[in-house]
């Protein structure tokens, strides 16, 4: 395991500002990365690199600890996007990579360029199927229509808001509505 110890300090500064998710972007060689850090009944870390398919969901445990081994097929897509190639003398460890990530976690929040919108969490969840769009558009109230919420959107529901608000949305019925369109994106607000 290795401690992201940083991650302490931005958590508080979350707490203090009524925040439970951050965004903040971090550079490591000649890749840029978002991270977002979810500080919710799990709490994860989603490192997704700008101008690539590599994204990354790491659980953050107790003491801000995460898995210091990866998949091989994500610590190979990690090489891939920092353009690293096989060196014996001079081995790459998903450690290192953690290390200085952790030496770039803010200490102090911005809730004007660090807040979290649902595209965000979509733009680096690939087990999220985003068919019906990756644009939040609001609620729907399925109570007086004798339609259910599907599966599928709770689903999402869940991936995108947490399990508090997926709850919410199965026990009264209502279903997150998405859209492709940005321009008609809606900013997060609790179910109806």
């Amino acid at each position: 395991m290795f401690t992201l110890s940083n991650l302490r300090g931005l958590h508080q500064a979350m707490r203090a500002a009524g925040l439970v998710r951050y965004k903040w972007r971090f550079t490591r060689g000649p890749a840029t990365f978002d991270a977002i850090f979810i500080a919710e009944d799990l709490f994860q870390l989603l490192l997704g690199a700008l101008g690539s398919t590599f994204a990354l969901t790491l659980r953050v445990h107790p003491g801000y600890r995460v898995e210091s081994l990866l998949p091989p097929a994500d610590f190979h897509a990690l090489c891939d996007v920092l353009h690293l190639t096989r060196d014996p003398v001079h081995r790459f460890t998903p450690s290192a990579f953690f290390a200085d990530l952790n030496e770039r976690i803010p200490n102090a929040v911005n809730p004007a360029t660090g807040r979290v919108q649902p595209h965000d969490i979509l733009g680096y969840r690939s087990d999220v199927d985003v068919s019906d769009g990756r644009y939040f558009l609001g609620w729907l109230d399925h109570s007086s229509t004798g339609h259910r919420a599907s599966p599928a959107n709770l689903l999402k529901t869940l991936a995108v808001f947490g399990q508090r608000v997926h709850d919410t949305c199965r026990v009264r019925n209502i279903s997150s509505r998405w859209t492709h369109d940005r321009s008609r994106a809606q900013d997060f607000s609790e179910p109806i």
